[in-house]
């Protein structure tokens, strides 16, 4: 196997034999797709997932199979990164599939739900002689001309959601190319879009940047590990840009690992998946004086939700004072400071980090 990829595709796999084979023949039908490094993590799985990529193995020698004990989704995706040896690194689950034509979601979408900057955000439902003729070849070859063109550390690309259940189409997907830069304007608008993005998929990242800020996903994390990756991505980011055109395939199953854990997920292990997520990220861009304001606005947003349900009351301790939400880390009011001097917001946020590591 040559080292000349441009893209190493990175797929964790669960108990997968039913909808891989149909995700790998979407990657493979790609422009291109031989010169991608295609990584399939199997996580253990009990089902005859580990056979069924290996017919694709003999048939392709761009196609990588990782076995490892069960270890969850996060050890996946690193395991993936550790061996990728492409120019850029994106993931795909394993009920995905990759390159949705843009007239396919255009002809039903009339008007426009949420707008952040670029990107817009909207639901519909499916009609039922939605055609299956929806896809396009050239969802990496474009990602990757972005990428090319602009030198960006990470691109973002788009993504639709069909529930085949409750039979509606979602989609996030960006109207035109634009590179975010590191102003503060900048910074504060791809990190609101990365986290209504809810994933680390249908992204480029590039292998040098993220070998150089030693970004993985915690290991540590039940929930919104992928948010925090494509958040903390982001942020680190000298250059983001948005590519149109290009669409990711959501399939949401009633029976998808994604769902499941949706519907059995108590609130408190959201709520501790907020903890991790909001520390992380604000102890990051304490880091950065001119996002103060950023940082304010995302304290504000973690002092929310430990006011905004009951049951939040079992880690009400980790969650910052509501004091502290308007007020920004440079800048703390007197009442804020530990008798050390040190901001008391920014240590309850590392000891967050440190007591949800082990």
């Amino acid at each position: 196997m040559h080292n000349n990829y441009s893209l190493s595709i990175i797929i964790p796999a669960y108990n997968s034999a039913q909808n891989i084979g149909a995700c790998l023949d979407s990657i493979l039908k790609q422009t291109g797709s031989d010169k991608f490094q295609i990584i399939v993590v199997n996580d253990g799985s009990t089902d005859e997932t580990q056979s069924v990529v290996e017919k694709y193995t003999k048939k392709h020698s761009n196609i990588v199979l990782l076995n490892q004990k069960n270890s969850g989704v996060s050890r996946a995706r690193n395991a993936g990164i550790r061996n990728a040896v492409g120019d850029y690194i994106t993931f795909v689950d394993s009920d995905d599939q990759v390159g949705l034509k843009y007239s396919a979601y255009e002809q039903y979408f009339t008007n426009h739900g949420v707008a952040i900057d670029n990107l817009l955000i909207s639901k519909t439902y499916l009609p039922d002689e939605l055609q299956k003729n929806i896809y396009s070849d050239k969802y990496f070859k474009n990602m990757l001309k972005v990428a090319n063109d602009t030198d960006a550390d990470v691109v973002l690309g788009g993504k639709i959601t069909i529930n085949t259940g409750e039979k509606y189409i979602k989609r996030h997907i960006y109207e035109q190319q634009k590179i975010f830069s590191t102003t503060p304007d900048d910074k504060s608008t791809v990190l609101v879009q990365a986290d209504y993005r809810e994933s680390a998929n249908f992204c480029l990242y590039s292998k040098a940047f993220l070998k150089k800020k030693h970004l993985l996903f915690a290991r540590n994390m039940q929930l919104d590990e992928d948010i925090l990756f494509c958040m903390l991505a982001c942020l680190y980011a000298k250059k983001v840009a948005t590519v149109p055109d290009v669409t990711y395939l959501y399939n949401r199953h009633e029976n998808s690992l994604s769902n499941a854990m949706y519907q059995e997920t108590s609130n408190q292990k959201y709520t501790l998946a907020n903890i991790q997520r909001f520390s992380k990220l604000l102890v990051e861009l304490s880091k950065y004086p001119k996002y103060s304001s950023i940082y304010t606005h995302w304290l504000h947003l973690f002092s929310y939700e430990c006011n905004k349900r009951p049951q939040n009351s079992l880690y009400a301790e980790h969650f910052p004072p509501t004091r502290c939400a308007t007020c920004p880390f440079d800048k703390c009011d007197d009442n804020c400071f530990l008798s050390s001097g040190e901001n008391y917001v920014l240590t309850k946020l590392r000891e967050n980090i440190k007591s949800f590591s082990r």
